[in-house]
């Protein structure tokens, strides 16, 4: 039983040459069971680490479900812990370590928005929970720019026509300058901010040639080519040649706040390609 514990204590009859009329009254055994206090039992706890409230997830990466588990009574490796998605139902019902930690390397969710639950229950069934809401979302299809995880976006101009004037801006999701002359900025990093996974980058190309004036909103387009997660060549045609050249772009996605692009950081760029 928890919380309850008992004890005897007797007193002893004392014989011998003393009269027991002298004694204090001490002539019988007093049984008695003594209990301290219950105490009320205690819910379990959760606890998610890992996802954060809020976070966006792209749906073709994994990602952990990490959580902590304890209780007053029970040790924690003999705690049922379960992960849960209003979405999606159970996820997985790992077995806790010895220290309380529950974790999910590769759980499988669908697209949409969940609400994600950790429930813990003890011996006694009583439950404790955490949940957090976060997104994990779709990818658009092919040749769009859509970043596949949260983090900073990174722009580098490889190249642009020396003969033109290139005007280079991102228009989604928010209106950005990264370059009014693109053939004096070549090699030049630019970090555009910190934007969650799934956004769409749309960049805007204006160049001047002579009197002659294009934009890609309605002359030309981009030829988006991903090289790897989170990283693009973008070569962007203006329409006055056709050949896919007026400027050559590199787009990274996804890099963690501090950070530089993979590749960089005190080192010098490498040459472009």
């Amino acid at each position: 039983m928890k919380g309850m514990r008992a004890f005897v204590r007797v007193v002893c009859v004392v014989l011998g040459a003393v009269p027991l009329a002298s004694l204090p009254a001490c002539n019988e055994f007093d049984l008695t069971i003594q209990e301290e206090e219950e105490r009320p039992l205690e819910a379990p706890v959760a606890e998610i680490l890992s996802p954060s409230f809020g976070a966006v997830f792209n749906h073709v990466y994994t990602f952990p479900l990490m959580g902590s588990v304890e209780d007053a009574e029970d040790l924690e490796q003999t705690l049922l812990a379960t992960w849960s998605s209003d979405l999606d139902g159970e996820i997985a019902s790992p077995t806790p370590t010895p220290t309380g930690g529950v974790q999910v390397d590769e759980p499988v969710l669908s697209v949409g928005l969940h609400t994600v639950t950790l429930t813990v229950t003890d011996s006694d069934e009583m439950e404790g929970s955490d949940s957090v809401d976060i997104e994990v979302c779709g990818v658009e299809d092919e040749g769009h720019l859509q970043l596949q995880s949260g983090g900073h976006a990174w722009t580098r101009i490889v190249a642009g026509e020396a003969d033109a004037v290139n005007e280079l801006y991102l228009i989604e999701p928010d209106l950005q300058v990264i370059s009014l002359d693109v053939a004096e900025e070549q090699l030049v990093l630019k970090d555009l901010g910190y934007y969650e996974a799934c956004t769409q980058l749309v960049f805007r190309l204006v160049t001047s040639i002579g009197n002659e004036t294009y934009d890609s909103d309605v002359d030309g387009n981009f030829v988006i080519d991903p090289i790897q997660p989170n990283f693009w060549h973008v070569n962007v045609e203006d329409g006055a040649d056709n050949d896919f050249n007026d400027i050559l772009l590199d787009v990274w996605g996804g890099v963690p706040e501090g950070d530089m692009p993979p590749g960089f950081g005190d080192e010098e760029p490498p040459p472009p390609e």
